[in-house]
């Protein structure tokens, strides 16, 4: 039988997401080794994505098939077992072939940019002191540009394995607060440090190190901007995963 399983984590002391050959600070292998312990047979799990270091997630499914049947005890006991920063809230059955990351119709992530340092949230949100060179209006015609679909060579990392760099953005937006700015992202699917790379445009917009014309151009023609920024990934989360009904059982 498969299985999707709702989770969320803090990404801060993890090497991303996905599984590696050096490291077992994967939020994978953690919870790999965690439900082969479980079910007492080792289990590979296949996650709705794939987040970079220290990027988290508050809304996160993977799935993986098992004949274990008492899946309150798989649940519980998975979670005494995992790192405190990861936590599984729900199982559910779902047809044969249904997929977290290919079946996965919309995603959402935010990125949280601080006013000011915050001893208890250094770890999950990005600290950006130098206020006066942000222009939310500035920053929102900029990210305005990549509503739509387009093929996002301007803001994907290089050395990506996908085979179309085509995404679908319906929500690019920045708000602030009297502490921080918040931007918010909607699309059927993100490339490999795509949304990073869109705020540091934004932040460049603002700072007049970019124009609009020149990251219209770089979508347009398909080519990375003259001045791009990566920003720190422990601002950035996952919020927002999306599936068809007919999935589950």
């Amino acid at each position: 039988m498969r299985y999707f399983v709702k989770c969320c984590y803090k990404g801060t002391a993890y090497q991303g997401w996905q599984r590696q050959p050096h490291t077992n600070l994967t939020i994978q292998q953690q919870l790999e080794d965690a439900i082969s312990i479980v079910v007492r047979h080792e289990t590979s799990i296949i996650g709705c994505g794939r987040t970079d270091t220290a990027v988290h997630a508050s809304l996160y499914y993977f799935h993986f098939d098992t004949d274990f049947t008492d899946l309150g005890q798989l649940i519980y006991k998975v979670n005494q077992i995992i790192p405190h920063d990861i936590y599984c809230s729900a199982i559910k059955a779902v047809k044969d072939g249904a997929h977290a990351r290919y079946d996965a119709t919309q995603r959402g992530y935010t990125y949280v940019m601080s006013k000011e340092t915050d001893p208890f949230r250094l770890e999950t949100c990005y600290t950006h002191l130098k206020t006066t060179d942000i222009n939310v209006t500035k920053m929102n015609e900029a990210a305005s540009l990549v509503l739509g679909h387009h093929s996002f060579e301007a803001f994907c990392k290089s050395n990506t394995d996908v085979n179309t760099k085509l995404c679908t953005i319906t929500k690019s937006e920045w708000i602030e607060t009297k502490t921080e700015y918040i931007y918010t992202v909607r699309a059927d699917r993100f490339l490999r440090g795509m949304i990073r790379l869109v705020v540091g445009m934004c932040i460049n917009v603002s700072r007049d190190k970019l124009s609009l014309s020149q990251v219209k151009s770089g979508i347009d023609n398909r080519e990375r901007l003259s001045l791009d920024w990566s920003v720190p990934g422990k601002g950035l989360f996952l919020d927002k995963v999306e599936y068809p009904e007919n999935i589950w059982l």
